[in-house]
């Protein structure tokens, strides 16, 4: 009887364990993770960088069908400037608005700011000690940068179109504003323009496999876009992507929507499709230098933020600031920033009224010690 009795037991119990290893997966393939947008704005040899990142969630029960929501947790944005190799950090947001933008014209760039913290140093002072630059965090302002100086300005440039009435309007870009996505052939990638005929430049795959466990290289290729700053330069990068974990394991990729009516109602899924496996949540950029006819060059990987998924925060792989100077003082010894901060005379030097208070306590205590003894 007591064989029996185990013999059932052990039966209903593997029954119960198998019918748990079927329920599991169900329940426990909840996905969160996050998304990374980037946006690059090229210049004549450097360029800015945009991320933004946002919360991702989907209650889905596997990657072949999601539906994917993306909420603020609150959304960040960073921007960074490229030179020479060089990254910075130069504007920081907890707000995701539309004016943080720069643009590039005449060899100048200018940056249309709000609603963020300026991460510049001017004269080697922070942004927010330095006039008049500290009073623009709420204001939309626009600045001009060029040849290594920054001022404040009205103008607005058109970012994109020469006014040259004998030239197609295609071809009236600003050097390096041509952008154009890819196609993999024989395991190259080949960048094409939008507009242009032509070939923007060609990458090898294995450049990006040394930083990348790459798992899907024809969807790893579709998602990429370029843009080309200098003859021999090009900015390769992700507009928007997902890092989702699942099983222990972080991926990234994007996200294929399907939509379809439901009782006039618009649903939204679709599928998750792995592009490589990633350790931490973190936006890339890649910059190829070099033979871009050919594909013989350099590949560079430069992480742009990282995503703590736990803590639902976003923080810059760059962090060192451009230190720029105030246009006006390229010249000091004949011209003079515009300013109201304190001067050094007499009035406004902190030694000065210390000096001047301690002679005062010393003068007082003597004239109060003779008449209190008179």
């Amino acid at each position: 009887m007591t064989k029996v009795r185990s013999m059932y037991f052990r039966a209903f119990a593997g029954f119960f364990v198998f019918t748990l290893l079927l329920i599991v997966p169900q329940v426990s393939a909840t996905y969160r993770g996050v998304k990374i947008t980037t946006r690059v704005v090229p210049g004549d040899g450097d360029f800015f960088i945009e991320a933004s990142t946002y919360s991702a969630y989907s209650p889905g029960n596997g990657f072949l069908d999601l539906n994917l929501t993306v909420d603020q947790f609150p959304s960040k944005s960073f921007m960074f400037y490229s030179s020479n190799g060089s990254y910075y950090i130069v504007w920081q947001g907890e707000l995701s608005s539309e004016f943080h933008e720069a643009f590039y014209s005449n060899g100048s760039w200018y940056l249309l700011l709000q609603y963020g913290r300026p991460l510049i140093r001017i004269n080697g002072r922070p942004f927010a000690r330095a006039y008049p630059y500290n009073l623009t965090y709420n204001a939309l302002t626009i600045y001009r940068i060029k040849n290594g100086c920054i001022e404040p300005t009205w103008a607005i440039p058109s970012p994109f179109f020469n006014e040259n009435p004998d030239i197609p309007s295609i071809y009236q870009r600003e050097p390096g504003e041509i952008t154009g996505q890819a196609r993999l052939k024989n395991g190259t990638l080949i960048f094409s323009p939008y507009s242009v005929p032509g070939i923007l430049g060609k990458v090898p795959l294995k450049a990006f496999k040394k930083y990348l466990p790459i798992v899907n290289a024809s969807a790893f290729t579709d998602s990429l876009i370029a843009a080309q700053p200098s003859n021999d330069t090009l900015v390769i990068f992700f507009p928007a992507l997902y890092y989702l974990e699942s099983n222990g394991s972080l991926y990234a990729g994007v996200f294929q929507p399907k939509l379809y009516h439901v009782k006039a109602a618009l649903i939204g899924e679709g599928r998750f499709v792995p592009l490589f496996k990633s350790k931490k949540a973190t936006g890339y950029v890649f910059v190829f230098h070099g033979n871009l006819f050919n594909g013989t060059g350099e590949l560079k990987a430069i992480p742009t933020v990282t995503v703590d998924l736990d803590r639902e925060e976003a923080f810059p792989e760059i962090t060192s600031q451009l230190n720029l100077r105030d246009c006006c003082r390229k010249n000091s010894s004949s011209l003079s920033s515009t300013t109201t901060t304190a001067g050094t005379g007499p009035a406004n030097n902190p030694g000065l009224i210390l000096l001047g208070l301690a002679i005062g306590l010393i003068v007082g205590a003597v004239l109060g010690y003779k008449m209190v003894h008179k």
